[in-house]
């Protein structure tokens, strides 16, 4: 997914990973949860791959914290280059997706 040696990214945040305008969106996900005010959460995110190309990432975060197996938030990202160009800025505020939301229409 990002490229870079499995090694070198133990014990690192995965908002450290998001290129440095992005990095908000993912601690803002992560307060929506702790929260209470929603069960899950879509966002879109941009992460540096190891050969310097960005790449566009769906995350989906999901509160398990009442679940007395797992008691933590599950977060799943994945490259989405369908969507490369959106947002279509990287200064755009409207990162969050619903929660089954289709690709842009191809234009």
């Amino acid at each position: 997914m990002t490229g870079f040696d499995p090694d070198s990214l133990v014990g690192r945040y995965v908002e450290s990973l998001a290129v440095p305008e992005d990095r908000e969106v993912i601690l803002d996900a992560y307060r929506r949860v702790l929260d209470g005010g929603c069960q899950k959460v879509r966002i879109l995110v941009r992460i540096p791959h190891a050969d310097g190309t960005i790449v566009l990432h769906t995350a989906i975060l999901t509160d398990m914290l009442g679940n007395p197996d797992i008691q933590g938030i599950v977060c799943n990202y994945s490259a989405c280059p369908f969507l490369d160009g959106y947002p279509p800025s990287p200064t755009s505020a409207d990162r969050n997706l619903p929660p089954e939301s289709s690709p842009p229409a191809a234009g």
